[in-house]
């Protein structure tokens, strides 16, 4: 928000995001959907910042609103909040894509605020899990980019400690694209190491295709390739770097 250049202190910093949220964003959002029910416009709004990066969808959030905020609101009502949201460009719905089905997952799909600032205003600045917002700056990063994301999402045929085969779900952070290039990214806070090095790049790993595939750490490293072919590079690196995904 270039206007949050011009304020000089940290509390008027906070006093601007917090009066466009309220005085753009929510009025802008409830004129477009043309509703009265602020408060639990407003509560949706808190949710989505509260669970960035979360799957959910119109039923979750009923339910979530109805046991957290005792707010009872139908599906069809946090459906239209949604698609005042996104058309405010607050937030981005991003879909699953099966990687190995090739096809969309209709429900449920993850939101990632446009701005963090305004996300964490919303939140009074907690982050109780860091690899949220972390998630939310590098999905922004690769839109600025002009890249097109997804979630990835990968069944498997594994066996399990009994021998017996099951279906195993596993996630890929995002899926950029951009022409012909596929990127395939995975963010940690930490190197994988010792017996959990394994589970951590199993997602990448299953990806079938010869895409580059990226490990993203929340730690001040050197970028390197690996012996399995996974670029790992810091999220500093990644941020500052505008070929950081052909290095």
């Amino acid at each position: 928000m270039p206007g949050l250049f011009e304020e000089e202190t940290d509390l008027s910093k906070e006093k601007y995001l917090e009066n466009l949220m309220k005085k753009v964003y929510i009025d802008d959002i409830k004129r477009n959907i043309n509703t009265e029910l602020v408060d639990e416009l407003s509560a949706t709004v808190d949710a989505l910042c509260s669970i960035t990066g979360n799957l959910t969808n119109p039923l979750n959030m009923t339910n979530y609103l109805a046991s957290e905020k005792r707010i009872k609101i139908d599906n069809e009502t946090v459906t239209r909040f949604f698609k005042g949201i996104k058309n405010a460009f607050l937030f981005d719905q991003v879909k699953r894509f099966n990687i190995r089905g090739k096809k969309y997952l209709n429900t449920p799909s993850k939101f990632y605020c446009q701005d963090i600032g305004l996300r964490n205003i919303r939140i009074n600045f907690r982050e109780p899990k860091q690899g949220f917002l972390i998630e939310n700056t590098v999905y922004n990063e690769l839109m600025t980019r002009g890249y097109r994301v997804d979630v990835g999402f990968l069944e498997q045929k594994k066996k399990n400690k009994e021998g017996k085969y099951v279906y195993v779900q596993s996630e890929v952070d995002f899926i950029a694209r951009m022409s012909s290039k596929e990127y395939y990214i995975q963010i940690m806070d930490e190197i994988p190491a010792g017996k959990h090095l394994n589970n951590e790049y199993d997602a990448l790993l299953s990806v079938p295709g010869s895409f580059k595939k990226i490990m993203v750490i929340n730690k001040p490293i050197m970028y390197y390739t690996n012996e399995m072919g996974i670029l790992v590079i810091s999220l500093e690196d990644f941020l500052l770097n505008k070929d950081s995904l052909n290095l």
